[in-house]
């Protein structure tokens, strides 16, 4: 039976578990949902928050295994859930959905990855902009010009006149000239260069330790390759009025600004590539503009003020990293970033050469709760300095 089901759910209720067997897909049409899982290479619990209009459920629906995560909602919500045809009929019918999801492939596949490598112990961090613009040439080598024109116009829009946006300008050029053709990945560099920085700083005294920033989770977030090319004739969906109605109104997929959480994202991101100096500026611009009301933005806006701690950490300015780390615990005393700020003060102590006085800032984060990698960074910290 084909169709979209409406369902209510009261806060606090269970939309699926871990473990759950169910070919459903979920959107999120009104209210807050939040999925709980554990990263599996630290055992650290991850909380990821859906907004409306996006997709929940994917991953494990399409690959036919058992729910990785426990979907709760955190007020009264709406939700819709849909069987894995009618969902693949959406993708098919909607081009909104199709950038929409090709966002979510591009930027959990670099999560992925980036969780990959330091699983595996390979500190050198992969240069942002060449993995987008390999992206971009997947789609255009497998004849796929719509995905590889969004690609190739993200490259553009975020790093002009870089290594590759002659050539992602001549692929928007073909694509929107008709001009297209599959291409090949020969013109990509075997050995592509490194970003200017990694994770990683050095001490005074040689020791290298990490940054203490979060890796993107590799969990069930929905990264998934859908195949458009065997979209119906028209591209029109057969579902039920109430969601061809959700798809096409202010809720639903049309284009938008980037999220709060969107853009903090990409701040970090700027910071895990080593711009320090233009994540700051990011993070400043996030402040300035107001406090948000949402309580997760709010959490996030919080952990902005003490990214400029780090950001300066990471340009080696000790003084003002202090004055910022500083600032950031008396004004924030309860944020949930209180832990990584008195990790970054012992950095800032042990780097300016007092050991002494990075022990207790290092002894104070190990001892709060819950255990993170923060924790084991200060305890690691002690370890390395004898105590």
């Amino acid at each position: 039976m084909s169709g979209v089901i409406t369902r209510s759910y009261k806060a606090g209720s269970i939309v699926y578990f871990e473990g759950d067997k169910s070919e459903y897909i979920y959107i999120l049409k009104s209210g807050r949902i939040r999925l709980n899982y554990i990263r599996p290479e630290s055992g650290e619990e991850i909380k990821e928050d859906i907004k409306q209009g996006e997709f929940f459920g994917v991953k494990s629906s399409l690959g036919k295994y058992p729910r990785e995560e426990t979907a709760q909602t955190l007020s009264d919500a709406v939700v819709l859930q849909l069987r894995l045809d009618d969902f693949e009929r959406i993708v098919l019918g909607n081009v909104q959905v199709v950038k929409k999801m090709l966002r979510v492939f591009s930027n959990q596949l670099r999560r992925i990855g980036k969780a990959q490598r330091e699983v595996l112990g390979e500190t050198t961090v992969v240069n942002p902009q060449a993995e987008l613009y390999k992206i971009g040439e997947y789609y255009y080598k497998n004849g796929r010009p719509e995905q590889a024109l969004y690609a190739f116009k993200k490259y553009l829009e975020y790093y002009p006149n870089t290594q590759f946006s002659a050539t992602s300008m001549q692929r928007v050029n073909d694509i929107q000239s008709g001009n297209f053709s599959s291409a090949s990945f020969d013109d990509i560099p075997s050995a592509l260069p490194p970003a200017s920085s990694s994770n990683d700083f050095s001490v005074a005294d040689g020791t290298s330790f990490s940054a203490g920033f979060s890796a993107p989770s590799d969990g069930p977030g929905d990264m998934v390759d859908f195949d458009f090319d065997d979209a119906p004739a028209g591209g029109h969906s057969e579902l039920t009025s109430e969601m061809d109605n959700f798809l096409s109104g202010d809720d639903g997929f049309a284009p938008s600004a980037p999220s709060f959480s969107e853009q903090i994202s990409e701040a970090k991101d700027m910071m895990s590539a080593g711009d320090f100096s233009g994540a700051m500026e990011r993070f400043r611009d996030l402040i300035d503009d107001a406090s948000p009301s949402d309580p997760t933005d709010r959490e996030l806006w919080e952990d902005a003020h003490f990214q400029l701690g780090a950001c300066y950490y990471g340009m080696g300015k000790l003084k003002d990293a202090m004055n910022e780390l500083s600032l950031f615990v008396k004004n924030y005393p309860q944020s949930r970033s209180v832990k990584s700020a008195f990790v970054y003060t012992g950095y800032v102590f042990e780097k300016a050469g007092a050991k002494d006085k990075a022990a207790p800032y290092y002894k104070k984060a190990a001892s709060m709760p819950p255990k993170d990698d923060m924790t084991a960074s200060a305890m690691n910290r002690l370890k390395a300095l004898g105590m």
